[in-house]
């Protein structure tokens, strides 16, 4: 399976262009809208953000902050445009530490161009496993036509109805 990868960490983004060659690998942040942002780096690279809010809340559980940087962020629908023709692909995987709504809320869910699957990060982080469901991001999802098929724990995995009853 090949598609668009896309990690603002240079140095995990070193590690795509070397494992994912005839992927499209882009070093950008995605969000709600093009900008630059700026891109936390903790002790636990899994932890890093663009979210303050996140920031804030590792650094109160202990994470170091290790670095700080400005990096840019484009939207989903500017990078299927411009790598995809406009045309979705099948499957979206959503883990942006803090701004997984944002992001979901960005796509246009009334147009027929929507990912036939999304695993989305449903799970807030916590050093003690005693992570909150995210239960808004989740009725959302539901909400733009999409059931819950499968759910890891840290992650759900969203069917659209129209491409399960075709």
């Amino acid at each position: 399976m090949r598609g668009i990868n896309i990690e603002p960490n240079p140095s995990l983004f070193q590690l795509l262009t070397k494992y994912r060659s005839q992927d499209i690998n882009l070093n950008i942040g995605i969000s709600d809208k093009k900008s630059e942002l700026t891109y936390y780096h903790f002790d636990v690279p899994a932890l890093n953000t663009f979210s303050l809010e996140e920031k804030d809340r590792y650094l109160t559980l202990g994470h170091k902050l290790i670095h700080q940087e400005n990096l840019i962020v484009d939207t989903i629908a500017n990078v299927i445009n411009k790598y995809c023709k406009g045309i979705f692909p099948n499957v979206l995987f959503v883990d942006v530490e803090g701004l997984d709504f944002n992001i979901i809320k960005s796509i246009d869910f009334d147009s027929e161009n929507v990912p036939n699957v999304i695993c989305i990060e449903t799970l807030s982080y916590s050093k003690d496993n005693t992570g909150v469901k995210h239960i808004e991001l989740i009725d959302y999802i539901k909400s733009k036509g999409y059931f819950l098929y499968a759910d890891t724990y840290v992650n759900s995995i969203f069917v659209n109805l129209n491409f399960w009853n075709n």
